[in-house]
């Protein structure tokens, strides 16, 4: 088994965090929408309301983690064109 990388254990110790905390700062956020708007007189319970924030939340964090880590592989790749 070989040794990781600064780079590789940066990768593998940050792995989804930018999905959870945008997961638990948009729950949040509709939470406290909830909380200010009557909602519930839609027929929305809290619960409703806070997984669909939970839900995009994950959704834009995986999307954004996705374009960073291409935009990564495509710094490294470049710096290593630079170094053969």
């Amino acid at each position: 088994m070989r040794e990781l990388n600064s780079t590789e254990v940066a990768v593998v110790s940050g792995a989804g965090k930018i999905q959870d905390t945008t997961t638990n700062m948009f729950g949040t956020l509709f939470s406290n929408i909830y909380k200010l708007l009557p909602l519930s007189e839609l027929g929305y319970t809290a619960d409703q309301v806070r997984t669909a924030g939970e839900d995009m939340g994950s959704r834009i964090g995986k999307t954004i983690e996705t374009n960073l880590n291409l935009l990564r592989d495509k710094i490294i790749a470049a710096l290593d064109s630079l170094t053969s």
